[in-house]
């Protein structure tokens, strides 16, 4: 197979996507691109795939399946904390490469560390560091860690650094104005909103339209012939206000939620907005080139909240380090609900630290205030043992929680942050799937594939050379 017959693909991940929000605003007219990819191609469900003995389906797990056509046992990523360093199979991007074609992976789960490819790698939030590839594309993610830093109590940056560095981005890589505009008219809003929700709504939507714009400057400077390109921004605003969107299910409407008008429509208003952004990311794509547009997982209403307490909270990962009395010289890493601590130069980590953090206690209930995971030998990550041990908390207030820590105690608040209401949407089995292009049949209703087998089918619309191994199935949908 020579190169030049080869065709390029184009991939927009939309973590947490589901047929329950995308159809009812189809019919509505909301999401004309989506409409008219459905039209001109194939559309239904995938099913989702998780880690044996896993409850939840997780996007670790379930979108380094979508690029390997492998199980989460098979391809290696198994836990939510895993690096690309555990990825043992080959991914689409490296069938490409073996074709002497480059690639670009833009917030795609699972790619950092990044690896030695040819073309780009920006990593998605899970990222312990601002590394990317080529090199010179890091202030990309360090905008990308200073604002998790900020918002999760980590390495403390200065509030006017994220400014700087999201003005040199723009000046250097000249997104297209299809996003810069949105990002602007979003940014302005940031400044005059006082509403906490809102504003951390506000921040999310900037961070996608900016994710967007850059991911295409790029795609235009090295025209990858496989681009793969994912955004959490819908499976963030699904978990939080997923209550408004659905009212009737939390026994209230609309009318008595008492809140701003951007929260009540948030879910329907992020579809449409990544509705825009991907006709203008299509507009830019060669005539030849093969759509996929996808999500890991579905997402669905969750009235009793698996998470306790009044509202989320974040771990103040400082004041974790402080009062264990961690190693000066660890970092302190937020990355999502959990918190990663390495040394700056990979060193092993001892088990002296997770000893430590082991030794902090909720008086209560004498359970432990953090779950402690080794990933390997280099990293530890906590994460609230609230949820393993929920109905010891189930109608306790964690703000008024007493922790014992070297023979002191300390407030909960010591130790956590309020970022956000409680989780009100939860992942499902049922992903989306919709592929476009030449050769594939139109108008087509997919009823039997999972998320297995969108590798296989992209590489054979492809033309490429079929994956070596392969849990998956090449869909039916040729014309």
């Amino acid at each position: 197979m020579t190169a030049k017959n080869i065709r390029p693909i184009f991939i927009f991940g939309i973590s947490g996507a589901t047929w329950t929000v995308i159809n009812p605003l189809v019919k509505q007219g909301l999401l004309p691109n989506f409409a008219q990819l459905i039209q001109n191609g194939v559309s239904g469900t995938m099913a989702s795939v998780r880690t044996p003995g896993d409850k939840h389906y997780r996007p670790q797990t379930a979108f380094p399946s979508l690029a390997t056509g492998l199980k989460p046992e098979h391809h290696g990523i198994t836990e939510f904390f895993h690096t690309s360093e555990a990825l043992r199979a080959p991914a689409l991007w490296h069938q490409y490469n073996q074709q002497n074609l480059n690639v670009g992976l833009y917030g795609w789960p699972m790619t950092w560390p990044p690896k030695d490819i040819n073309g780009f790698v920006i990593p998605c939030h899970h990222a312990r560091d601002s590394q990317t590839l080529p090199a010179d594309l890091s202030p990309i993610k360090q905008l990308d860690r200073q604002q998790q830093n900020q918002e999760r109590g980590g390495t403390k940056t200065s509030k006017l650094a994220p400014v700087l560095n999201l003005a040199k981005l723009i000046i250097k890589h000249r997104p297209p104005l299809a996003s810069l505009l949105p990002l602007a008219k979003t940014a302005f809003s940031v400044l005059t909103c006082k509403n906490m929700e809102s504003r951390s709504l506000l921040l999310r939507k900037a961070k996608f339209y900016l994710s967007c714009g850059l991911s295409m400057a790029l795609y235009r400077q090295q025209k990858p012939q496989l681009m793969m390109f994912n955004t959490f921004y819908v499976d963030l605003v699904e978990h939080r206000f997923w209550r408004y969107h659905q009212a009737e299910a939390f026994g209230h409407d609309q009318t008595s939620i008492n809140k701003p008008n951007a929260l009540g429509d948030a879910v329907n208003q992020s579809y449409q907005q990544v509705d825009a952004m991907l006709g203008n990311m299509i507009k830019q794509l060669p005539a030849n080139a093969l759509i996929a547009v996808v999500s890991e997982h579905g997402m669905a209403v969750e009235v009793e909240s698996a998470e306790v307490g009044k509202q989320r909270y974040a771990i103040a990962g400082n004041k974790v380090k402080q009062l264990a009395q961690l190693p000066q010289n660890i970092q302190v890493i937020p990355i999502a609900r959990w918190v990663a601590f390495r040394y700056p130069d990979n060193s092993a980590i001892d088990d002296s630290l997770i000893t430590r953090i082991n030794s902090l206690l909720v008086k209560q209930t004498g359970l432990t205030l953090f779950n402690a995971h080794r990933n390997g030998d280099n990293e530890v990550i906590i994460k609230f043992n609230f949820n393993d041990a929920a109905q010891s908390y189930k109608n306790t207030d964690l703000e008024q929680l007493i922790i014992q820590c070297q023979g002191k105690e300390y407030s909960f608040l010591d130790f956590a942050k309020p970022s956000a209401t409680k989780r009100s949407a939860m992942h499902d089995e049922n992903a989306v799937l919709i592929l476009q292009g030449q050769s594939i049949a139109k108008g087509k209703q997919i009823t039997d594939a999972t998320v297995l087998d969108l590798a296989p089918t992209l590489l054979d619309l492809a033309n490429m050379p079929p994956l070596e191994q392969c849990d998956g199935k090449v869909l039916d949908i040729k014309e």
